[in-house]
């Protein structure tokens, strides 16, 4: 097994130390997964309130996003067996 020296914290560690960067042009990362998590944990408790507020926006922004996407296929799309085409009318089992 080849071997790669940790970036941050200088030990020469095996290749499966290191996650992959691009796998397909077989490129590893140059920090250890053990200084990498570290990292990781450090990044997210200083911008743990940021981070939680945009996985709420993402979320809410997504759910916006499917419903608008129902609603207008509902409107395109009448029923088959009575052609209501009203969205507030139709359920997904009518």
């Amino acid at each position: 097994m080849a071997s790669k020296k940790c970036a941050t914290c200088g030990e020469v560690k095996s290749d499966t130390e290191f996650n992959w960067r691009w796998k397909q042009r077989g490129v590893r990362h140059v920090t250890c997964r053990e200084c990498h998590k570290a990292y990781r944990r450090k990044w997210y408790e200083k911008n743990k309130e940021a981070h939680l507020q945009n996985v709420r926006d993402r979320k809410a922004k997504t759910i916006q996003s499917a419903r608008e996407y129902v609603w207008k296929y509902l409107s395109n799309h009448p029923c088959v067996e009575c052609g209501e085409s009203d969205p507030v009318v139709l359920e997904f089992d009518h």
